[in-house]
């Protein structure tokens, strides 16, 4: 059930107008306007925080595998999993550099 979210979510984010800033037209704000050529250059991030889940260390490394494996090279977005302390090393390991891995 998780991996197929997140494959899901994975296949439904196409557009990057979902991740841009927009910014109202009040003049504190005019100084930070970006144009669309800055927006369009941005590459959206999504984020897993598993906080409790998964309970081991096999169970950890076989939902990054499942992730990682979701990840393509025309994917529309990069992908970091934010995993229990004690199976950073073993996540890391397991899926390389397609994936950020960092502490929850």
């Amino acid at each position: 059930m998780k991996i197929s979210s997140i494959a899901l979510l994975l296949s439904i984010v196409s557009e990057i107008s979902a991740f841009t800033v927009h910014y109202s037209n009040t003049n504190k704000n005019a100084g930070l306007r970006l144009t669309s050529m800055e927006l369009s250059a941005r590459k959206p991030f999504i984020t897993g925080n598993w906080k409790l889940n998964p309970q081991t260390k096999g169970e950890a490394i076989e939902l990054a595998l499942g992730i990682q494996s979701s990840i393509t090279g025309k994917s529309p977005c990069d992908v970091g999993l934010f995993v229990p302390f004690p199976f950073i090393g073993a996540v890391q390991n397991a899926v390389g550099d397609k994936l950020v891995v960092g502490a929850e």
